[in-house]
């Protein structure tokens, strides 16, 4: 959620009434709004989780009332937090966009032609391999490079780059053996 504008509480995301949402690997950067100047508000007993993502700009990142909280490990967070969580960073995404306006919330990577590299860089929660949502497959660099070892903080685009990958069982063949592999790609769309 970017530069999202609210009259209401929680520009980004207003978390209410006993709700309990889990936050991975989102971005939510320069969102402001009227009644609270946050990006993530949280009332009314609801508990968020926020893991491996970015809260950026704006005025505050996150605000709770009352009974309510956040539980925010492994993010960057403007301004700080200092509610449940561990492993959080309070610095500079160092946000890169991409020449072909693919997305302007990529990581500043120098291995991708940028100045330096972003503190959100291998700073999430866990492996890729093993993390949610098929992120091996995605990235955060503007030369569409994946995302491999330690989680980048943030959201992960889609690329254009194919990645095949063949697994064979390893009992079932020797060294020295040879076997025919066949690919066929489809682009039912027909796009390029």
């Amino acid at each position: 959620v970017v530069r999202n504008d609210s009259q209401g509480p929680g520009a980004g995301i207003y978390s209410n009434q006993y709700c309990s949402p889990k936050l991975t690997n989102v971005t939510l950067w320069d969102n402001t709004a009227a009644s609270s100047a946050t990006s993530i508000f949280c009332d009314g007993y609801s508990e968020l989780t926020l893991v491996s993502s970015i809260v950026w700009g704006g005025e505050e990142g996150i605000t709770t009332l009352g009974e309510s909280g956040v539980q925010a490990s492994y993010s960057c967070i403007f301004g700080g937090y200092s509610g449940s969580g561990t492993n959080n960073i309070d610095q500079n995404p160092c946000f890169a966009s991409a020449s072909d306006a693919r997305g302007d919330y990529y990581l500043s990577a120098e291995a991708a032609k940028q100045k330096k590299d972003s503190p959100c860089i291998d700073a999430g929660f866990g492996l890729v391999e093993s993390a949610p949502g098929g992120l091996s497959f995605r990235t955060t660099r503007t030369d569409e490079a994946f995302d491999t070892g330690e989680v980048d903080m943030g959201y992960h685009y889609r690329t254009s780059i194919a990645d095949i990958r063949c697994y064979l069982n390893a009992s079932q063949y020797r060294v020295g053996d040879t076997f025919d592999l066949s690919v066929r790609i489809a682009n039912p769309s027909d796009e390029t």
